[in-house]
């Protein structure tokens, strides 16, 4: 569920003209917080919408990689 909304973030079209007026774009990386915490998606540099649909689609297709607790003071404590 909450890939599903961050993928709907990056698809959305207010969402992505804000990244597109932001004179350098901004930086976007997806860690997975889980019993460990993972990379899921690696830094992006997004400026257009082309690159925010990139991550969407990105974030999208991922699969639940751990099958653990997902509160975040468990990763944080490792």
């Amino acid at each position: 569920m909450q890939r599903d909304g961050v993928r709907d973030a990056f698809l959305d079209t207010q969402l992505q003209q804000i990244i597109q007026r932001e004179p350098d774009g901004v930086a976007v990386s997806v860690i997975e917080w889980a019993s460990e915490s993972r990379v899921v998606v690696p830094w992006m540099h997004l400026r257009t919408q082309a690159d925010a649909t990139q991550l969407a689609h990105a974030v999208g297709a991922l699969n639940r990689s751990v099958n653990g607790f997902t509160a975040l003071g468990d990763a944080l404590h490792k």
